[in-house]
């Protein structure tokens, strides 16, 4: 019996033991595991992408993001008020008496917005107050001031002054200054070319024939250089 009671004690002894023994064992320590690295897949967009920016594919029917990159800043074009040239041909009244001018205008002068200078020759025929036929061929020059539209956007008035200088008449005779002022207006008819209407009162001056004195009536054509 006491052999059997100390076999118990011995084993118990032993089992105690190596309980003691496992608890009293270092744990080891785990490893932390690396965090899982997203890769994210980069897709082909059109057109050119800003370095360091993901290119991102168009959906059909929605709105597309704005797209980063540098601001293209454009100038734009100075608008153009330079000079310009016309010809035209106009005929009617010059001084109360029939005749015709060819001219040429030139726009916007030394960049003055809004004028013109118009200059040319004319012909005129008719009597004087003594009844004499004569002959007259002349040189004229104007200043043209143009107003903005008042009731058409295609039609627009205009003033104008100058002077006229008899070159020559009826004897091989030249004349002298005259003149003329007078109201116009003009109608684009197609692009670079209009017609236009001038009426005023004209003078043409010489020392050996009465001054013809009397309507300025002209209806002209006028078309781009």
């Amino acid at each position: 019996m006491k052999k059997i009671v100390a076999f118990l004690v011995l084993v118990v002894f032993l089992l105690s033991t190596a309980s003691l023994a496992l608890t009293l064992k270092p744990k080891r320590l785990k490893k932390p595991r690396p965090a899982p690295i997203e890769i994210k897949k980069v897709l082909e967009g059109p057109g050119p992408e800003p370095a360091g920016l993901p290119r991102f594919k168009p959906i059909p029917g929605k709105p597309q993001p704005a797209r980063m990159g540098p601001k293209v800043i454009r100038k734009k074009a100075k608008k153009r008020i330079g000079p310009r040239m016309e010809f035209g041909l106009s005929a009617g009244l010059l001084a109360g008496i029939p005749g015709g001018f060819a001219e040429i205008r030139w726009h916007n002068p030394f960049e003055m917005v809004s004028t013109s200078l118009k200059y040319g020759v004319a012909y005129a025929q008719g009597e004087d107050a003594n009844g004499v036929m004569r002959k007259h061929a002349l040189l004229f020059l104007d200043a043209v001031y143009r107003m903005a539209p008042m009731w058409r956007r295609g039609f627009k008035p205009y003033i104008g002054a100058g002077f006229n200088y008899d070159v020559y008449t009826t004897d091989r005779k030249s004349g002298g200054l005259g003149g003329q002022a007078y109201l116009g207006l003009e109608g684009r008819i197609q692009p670079g070319s209009k017609l236009y209407l001038e009426l005023g009162y004209g003078w043409i001056k010489a020392d050996f024939f009465p001054t013809y004195r009397g309507m300025r009536a002209t209806l002209g054509y006028r078309s781009g250089l």
